[in-house]
């Protein structure tokens, strides 16, 4: 831990939340040294901030600390090329056994959707599910419809993926079995003989 950070108490960002414990946790924007310290203690190691409009205080980062911007606009939707830079992050934080922190201005609209959207992509929730249970966490969390349609969109694509991969695997399964043998030397003219027409 950085020296900065030995020196004040450690306080939880507004709305903090484990969605998966130890792997993704949801809040507000940390915007103190002593917020940057609890995350620090709690594991998080990577940082996703989707609101352009909040930012962390960069300069009590740690060493170690990584951070990813993705800016998402209040109280919409992100985009699928922004939902799949996050999963892949989380991915590699998984990957590296990081705990990932994804934060917006309050912890609830954006930051739910993506939380959303990581138990679509990563735990195969089906996405009222997924909805469902990040607003028992975060009450008020996935703000307007079109935040909710993102997540069952994202649900879709995953899912036409998932079978795209299944018929690859099958069509190359398929392509490494053996080939019967044929018997090519048929002779319909022996049969012809044999019926005696």
């Amino acid at each position: 831990m950085s020296s900065e950070l030995d020196s004040v108490d450690s306080i939880p960002p507004w709305n903090f939340k484990w969605v998966v414990k130890g792997e993704l946790a949801i809040m507000g924007y940390p915007k103190s040294k002593e917020n940057i310290k609890y995350l620090v203690e709690n594991g998080i190691v990577h940082l996703v901030s989707l609101s352009p409009e909040k930012q962390p205080p960069f300069e009590y980062f740690p060493f170690n600390f990584r951070w990813t911007p993705i800016d998402v606009l209040e109280y919409e939707p992100p985009s699928m090329d922004q939902i799949h830079a996050f999963i892949n992050t989380c991915k590699v934080a998984l990957f590296n056994k990081e705990g990932l922190a994804v934060h917006c201005r309050l912890g609830r609209g954006r930051s739910g959707t993506m939380a959303a959207c990581y138990l679509v992509g990563i735990y195969n929730q089906k996405p009222d599910r997924a909805v469902t249970t990040i607003r028992m966490l975060q009450p008020g969390a996935i703000e307007t419809y079109s935040q909710e349609k993102m997540v069952r969109t994202y649900y879709d694509v995953v899912r036409s993926r998932e079978e795209e991969q299944l018929m690859e695997e099958v069509e190359a399964f398929i392509g490494r079995l053996p080939r019967p043998k044929w018997d090519f030397k048929f002779r319909p003219r022996r049969i012809i003989d044999e019926l005696d027409f």
